[in-house]
């Protein structure tokens, strides 16, 4: 009788640490996630910040690159923070309006840590080193987390709406001395292929060859502008994210093409 009670007193107490485990886990969880979006609010109001009163046109110039458009982002301030930074993406109609940073030597770095280099489970919006900064390879994928609370780019499964998907085309990406406008062509559900990898972007027929398959993509939960005309020499800009924690197979990716490069 005495072990009986014994085991159930134990069982009790195991069942109490473990919830107490879990709630701790949970909280850890929702604190980091806070943090997190704390830290890209506070870049946003480095980045875009408005000019003193009092400032001259001289001491604007010394202090950034001379650009014939202007850039709205304040680079020099947030690449103190973190030098990896060297873009911004900004997709009118979703919350995805972040920096874009590439690590030198690691390519998954930045899938599990934020814009201050500290482990973060929403990590950033990053591209790896086989594509160029400055945007002007064949295709440039950049990944991001499909955020539960929309962050990152949790908000890119909006364009499995139609209605949202024709009402929302146009993705802005600046540079510390471009501002650069794509247009949205596909929302879709691929595989989680390797993109820069299998798609030989460097094969004008080949590149056409796998724009063209994009194109006819007769998918239920595919959204493709038909009416554009797609060619292997258009610059093309790919955001990938992932469906579910559950679908490890599959990626839903937003691709755009470039249709203007202001400088």
């Amino acid at each position: 009788m005495k072990s009986k009670k014994t085991f159930w007193l134990v069982l009790c107490l195991v069942c109490v640490l473990a919830c107490a485990g879990c709630i701790f886990f949970i909280v850890h969880y929702l604190k980091g996630l806070e943090d997190d979006k704390q830290s890209f609010e506070d870049i946003k109001k480095e980045a875009f910040v408005t000019e003193e009163p009092g400032q001259t046109e001289e001491a604007r110039a010394s202090e950034a690159p001379v650009a014939a458009v202007e850039i709205p982002v304040d680079f020099a301030t947030i690449q103190q923070q973190n030098p990896d930074i060297y873009a911004w993406i900004t997709v009118p109609g979703t919350l995805v309006d972040y920096p874009v940073v590439q690590h030198s030597t690691d390519d998954f770095f930045y899938l599990d840590h934020g814009i201050d280099k500290k482990s973060s489970a929403a990590g950033c919006i990053y591209s790896e080193s086989m594509n160029a900064k400055d945007f002007t390879d064949p295709q440039t994928v950049l990944y991001g987390h499909n955020m539960k609370n929309d962050t990152m780019f949790g908000s890119l499964h909006s364009y499995e709406d139609k209605a949202f998907f024709d009402a929302n085309r146009t993705i802005y990406v600046y540079t510390p001395t471009q501002k650069l406008t794509y247009r949205i062509f596909a929302a879709y559900v691929t595989g989680n292929e390797h993109l820069l990898n299998t798609v030989d972007t460097k094969n004008p027929a080949a590149f056409a060859a796998y724009l063209e398959k994009v194109m006819e993509n007769r998918s239920m939960n595919a959204n493709i502008d038909k009416e554009t005309v797609i060619q292997a020499s258009d610059q093309i800009l790919t955001l990938s994210t992932c469906i579910g924690v559950n679908n490890s197979s599959q990626r839903y990716v937003v691709q755009a093409v470039l249709v203007s490069r202001e400088q």
